[in-house]
């Protein structure tokens, strides 16, 4: 799979599915092309987890033109069944790029004693899960073992849509002490005609997360408060942009609702989203009908265009988005309220004085001051046209990280940036913490210029990071 980071072309293996028993795989080489006119100085190529890949390589300097495949990723042998993934960080001249490999190892047919009965498997084991062709039984014995063994997290593949099930959600489910989970996932009977218009011939999909007591099936009463990333297979067809790709899921009358958090991720060909309640789920189509003049070619227009596909960012005329231009504390209030997806009619917006309660911002304004996320400047403003910057935004999603939930990890090495000290106290966390998750990045002269005020390019592309960690995609 090719990504291209500014000038650099970066080529990542891809490992055939194997089953339960298989032979260690061949180690393939990771493709690095420069693509400027001056040398690039790889500095080093690091896993996030050791857990199922060996990485071997050593710095080394690309000329102009050229490529190296002195890098090389290889699966370990003795895997169980599973999808195992770790993002590959690249740092050179100062930056860090960040995609994503992964090995599927299935189980091998034969491996357990199970029949299919009606489409579900009927035998128990607590080694995995029991697979049937449209559903998944997970057996109290099987859940001990995941808690009490404390795993990061699980992935059930095998199903049309695979699941990944967080650690958290694992220990909450373990607590709800029935005896078998049931997962289905089967094609639906039939769509509405508005669904059938944003889902069109993309795969759709019922999926319920259920406990399961003899023969008696109930919705599972923590599918709200869990996290459970969905991921649906998808060829794009020719003239689709992925980043219009949005999942939706279908209301009680059968209507189609995005689902702002929601990537389609080249790499793995997938589109990921978070699975929060028993519906519908499918792919949607969300043509981006502006076309703005000033977008075409810039170095952020994908993560533009998933921004303004879900509706997130809009631009500044018919036929602007205005990349370059700075971005109001308002507008960063609006997409983070609809990123989250609710519908309040918050009060809070009320207190500040310049702040038109009938204004498209205000509801945002309103819920971000409700849950600490943003506040107001004082003397009753909250100053919502006043750009934001830098080390100002880091805070912001940090704060909406912590609100989240999301828990940040090391994905990227710890840089020190060369005007660190220039960061401020309240802020210096969120840099730091945002850095090393990969989303924050420095500028090319490897200083961060924390009261630089932020770009509308720069937050799409911030936020579009920001939800593929989120997702566990890759950029």
């Amino acid at each position: 799979m090719e990504i291209l980071d500014g000038e650099l072309l970066i080529t990542l293996p891809e490992f055939s599915v194997v089953a339960t028993g298989y032979t260690q795989p061949e180690a393939k080489p990771i493709i690095l092309k420069n693509m400027a006119s001056t040398s690039i100085a790889i500095s080093s190529v690091t896993l996030s987890s050791d857990e199922a890949f060996l990485i071997g390589g050593e710095a080394q300097e690309i000329a102009a033109g050229q490529s190296i495949e002195t890098w090389t990723v290889q699966p370990k042998p003795g895997l169980g069944s599973g999808t195992y993934t770790a993002q590959v960080q690249i740092a050179y001249n100062g930056g860090i790029t960040i995609g994503k490999i992964s090995f599927v190892v299935k189980k091998a047919s034969g491996s357990s004693s199970r029949k299919k009965n009606g489409g579900q498997s009927a035998n128990e084991g607590s080694d995995g899960p029991i697979i049937g062709e449209n559903s998944a039984l997970l057996t109290r014995e099987f859940l001990n073992s995941l808690a009490e063994s404390k795993v990061s997290g699980f992935d059930l593949v095998g199903l049309p849509a695979s699941l990944h099930f967080s650690a958290d959600t694992i220990q909450a489910i373990h607590l709800q002490n029935t005896e078998k989970i049931i997962v289905t996932v089967q094609s639906p009977p039939a769509l509405s005609v508005e669904a059938a218009k944003v889902i069109g011939s993309r795969p759709v999909y019922n999926i319920s997360i259920g406990s399961l007591s003899g023969a008696n099936s109930e919705d599972l009463t923590v599918l709200a408060s869990t996290n459970i990333i969905g991921a649906i297979p998808y060829t794009p067809q020719i003239g689709e942009k992925t980043e219009a790709l949005v999942a939706v899921y279908l209301d009680e009358n059968g209507m189609p609702k995005g689902i702002e958090p929601s990537i389609f991720d080249d790499n793995s060909g997938k589109l990921y989203f978070e699975v929060n309640r028993k519906a519908t789920f499918g792919i949607g189509f969300y043509p981006i009908e502006r076309q703005y003049s000033d977008v075409k070619n810039h170095w952020a227009e994908k993560a533009i265009g998933y921004v303004v596909s879900r509706e997130l960012i809009s631009g500044l005329s018919q036929k602007t988005f205005a990349p370059n231009t700075t971005l109001g504390r308002g507008e960063i209030a609006a997409a983070l309220y609809k990123l989250e997806g609710i519908n309040t009619n918050s009060l809070a917006a009320t207190q500040y004085t310049d702040v038109n309660e009938e204004s498209g911002i205000a509801a945002g304004i309103g819920w971000v001051s409700e849950n600490g996320i943003m506040q107001g400047i004082g003397n009753g403003k909250f100053a919502s046209e006043r750009a934001a910057t830098r080390e100002e935004l880091a805070l912001i999603l940090y704060r909406y990280a912590r609100f989240s939930g999301m828990q940040f990890s090391g994905a990227a090495d710890k840089m020190n940036f060369t005007d660190t000290s220039e960061v401020g106290s309240l802020y210096a966390e969120a840099v730091q913490s945002l850095q090393e998750a990969g989303i924050l990045q420095g500028k090319s002269d490897g200083s961060f210029q924390p009261r630089e005020y932020i770009t509308r390019a720069e937050f799409s592309t911030i936020l579009y990071r920001y939800l593929c960690l989120m997702l566990n995609t890759s950029l």
